[in-house]
């Protein structure tokens, strides 16, 4: 039997995220990824958003911010934040910045970005935003 606790305690952690392969950066800098679910196509993207800040945002294909209904919401957000550990691990930003796509979700991003900080980043959390921001040396 799976204890309550236990399964608290798994939220957050990137755990079996979906296979997603990397598609193309677009002539601006934006970073564009993609994966998919049994039931539905999700687009990630990374926007530039100049000096070294990136944003992440996220949707299914044709649609942004939705409660599919696919029952898979925690596997979603596991791939997503791969995804964003990967990138921040390549291309170092000072700020990467997580938005939740519906008010609803800020506590459970709020739950992966702390337990996702990649090393040598801090989290600053200002309403239902969250940074990785990398202290200057």
């Amino acid at each position: 039997m799976i204890k309550l606790v236990s399964i608290l305690k798994e939220v957050g952690e990137v755990q079996n995220p979906y296979p997603w392969k990397y598609n193309f950066a677009d002539n601006d800098g934006n970073i564009f990824y993609s994966f998919e679910t049994p039931q539905n196509k999700y687009s990630v993207g990374i926007t530039d958003n100049g000096g070294n800040s990136y944003e992440m945002l996220f949707n299914t294909e044709g649609e942004m911010g939705y409660d599919t209904g696919e029952g898979v919401a925690l596997k979603v957000l596991s791939t997503v934040f791969d995804i964003a550990s990967n990138f921040v691990k390549e291309y170092e930003p000072d700020d990467f910045i997580i938005r939740p796509t519906e008010e609803k979700r800020a506590r459970i991003y709020k739950i992966y970005a702390q337990k996702n900080l990649p090393s040598g980043y801090k989290l600053v959390s200002m309403g239902d935003t969250h940074h990785w921001i990398k202290p200057k040396k």
